[in-house]
C-alpha cells in the first residue's frame, strides 16, 4: 500500500467510480467522497467498500468539506453537473462556486500535492473548421451553458494556481463512453438500439470523438505524476478519428444490425435546417422550460457540427491508450448494458 492518500470527488458516479478501482487497484490509499443519500449515487456499493475511506460531502457547503481534504495529497476532481438541460443556478452552484470551496479549503490544509480537475473538451464550443483538430490553446467559445460552466470552473482553478500555486492539472475529455455510462454516449446508443436496422447518408462524415473511461481516469493518475503537468490543460483522446458515419456502421456491427447506405444529402441545407430549428427550441424552450426541450435548445448544433480533437500534447507525455479507438472498448460496452437489461 502507498503511502499517499488521494481523495476522489463524485465517486459514486461514472468517473468517480472508475478513479476509486483505479487508485486502490494501484495500491494508494483512498478517501472517496460525494453526496449521500441522493439518486446520483449509482455506484454507491462500488465505493463504499474494504480499503475506501468513504466521507459523505457537499461541494456547495465548504464546512463539510474540511474532514474530507485532512491529509490528502492528491485529488481528482470529476464531481460536477452533468446535463445539459439543468438550471443555470445548479450548474454553477456545484461546478463553479463548489469547485471554489474545494480549492479554499486544499490550500487551508496545504498538504496536496496535485490537484487534477474534470475539465471538458466542451469549453471550445462548436470549433471552426479551420481549427480542427483543436489544440489545448485554441480559443475558447462556449456556446452552451454547460460549455460556459465548465470553462468558469477551468478559470477558478487556474486563479488558485496563479494566486496561490496550487499544482492544478486539467484535463478535457472528449465525450466519455464505456460500462456504467447513462448518459452523453450512451443516450446515443440507447437511442440507435430501438432501431430495428440502421441507416446513415454516405456523406455524413462530420467528426465525433470518444473516450473510454478506464483511459480518462488513467490518463488523470499519469498526469499527476509529471512535474511538468502542473499548470497544464490536456484534451483527453482517443485515436479514433472516427466520422458519424463511421460509429453507426460500428453500431451495426457490434449489435448484429444492417446498416442502410442513404445518398447523399445537401449538407448545408440541412445545416440551414437545423440552425433555425436551434433558434426555435432555444425560444419555445425559454416560455415552456420543459426538460426535453430544453436539452435539445443546448445541443441540437452538435448533430452538424464536425469535432476532432488533437490529443498530441497528451501522447507526448508518454501516455499510451489503454482503448486506442472506440472500436476495442465498444463491444464490452455494450454487452454491460445487456447484461443490465438497458438494451436488448
Amino acid at each position: 500500500m502507498r503511502e499517499n492518500l488521494c481523495l476522489v470527488t463524485g465517486a459514486c458516479g461514472f468517473n468517480g467510480s472508475y478513479m476509486v478501482e483505479l487508485l486502490l487497484e494501484k495500491g494508494y490509499k483512498v478517501r472517496a467522497t460525494d453526496l449521500e443519500g441522493t439518486e446520483r449515487g449509482i455506484y454507491e456499493d462500488l465505493v463504499k467498500r474494504e480499503g475506501v475511506e468513504f466521507v459523505p460531502s457537499d461541494l456547495t457547503k465548504k464546512e463539510t468539506l474540511k474532514e474530507v481534504v485532512k491529509d490528502v495529497e492528491y485529488v481528482f476532481h470529476p464531481a460536477a453537473v452533468f446535463d445539459y438541460a439543468a438550471k443555470w443556478e445548479l450548474m454553477e452552484r456545484v461546478n463553479v462556486f463548489g469547485t471554489r470551496n474545494l480549492c479554499e479549503v486544499l490550500m487551508e490544509e496545504g498538504k496536496v500535492k496535485k490537484f487534477v480537475v474534470w475539465s471538458s473538451a466542451a469549453v471550445y464550443g462548436i470549433p471552426k473548421p479551420e481549427l480542427l483538430p483543436v489544440k489545448e490553446d485554441a480559443l475558447k467559445n462556449p456556446s452552451n451553458r454547460y460549455e460556459r460552466v465548465k470553462w468558469q470552473q477551468e478559470e477558478v482553478v487556474r486563479e488558485f494556481h496563479q494566486k496561490h500555486k496550487l499544482a492544478v492539472i486539467i484535463i478535457r475529455p472528449v465525450p466519455i463512453y464505456g460500462p456504467r455510462n447513462v448518459y452523453g454516449v450512451a443516450q446515443l446508443i440507447f437511442n440507435f438500439s430501438k432501431l430495428r436496422a440502421l441507416a446513415i447518408p454516405k456523406n455524413m462524415k462530420q467528426g465525433i470523438p470518444f473516450i473510454h473511461v478506464k483511459d480518462v481516469c488513467n490518463a488523470a493518475l499519469f498526469l499527476s505524476q509529471k512535474e511538468e503537468a502542473v499548470g497544464q490543460a490536456y484534451n483527453i483522446g482517443d485515436e479514433s478519428n472516427f466520422t458519424l458515419y463511421d460509429f453507426v456502421h460500428l453500431l451495426g456491427e457490434v449489435e448484429g444490425k444492417k446498416v442502410y447506405d442513404l445518398p447523399k444529402i445537401h449538407l448545408g441545407i440541412m445545416k440551414a435546417i437545423v440552425k433555425g430549428v436551434d433558434f426555435l427550441l432555444k425560444i419555445i424552450s425559454k416560455i415552456i422550460p420543459l426538460k426535453v426541450l430544453v436539452y435539445f435548445a443546448e445541443t441540437t448544433l452538435y448533430a452538424v457540427s464536425d469535432f476532432k480533437f488533437s490529443n498530441e500534447k497528451l501522447k507526448a507525455t508518454g501516455y499510451q491508450f489503454l482503448y486506442p479507438t472506440v472500436r476495442d472498448g465498444m463491444k464490452e460496452t455494450i454487452e454491460w448494458y445487456r447484461s443490465k437489461k438497458m438494451m436488448k
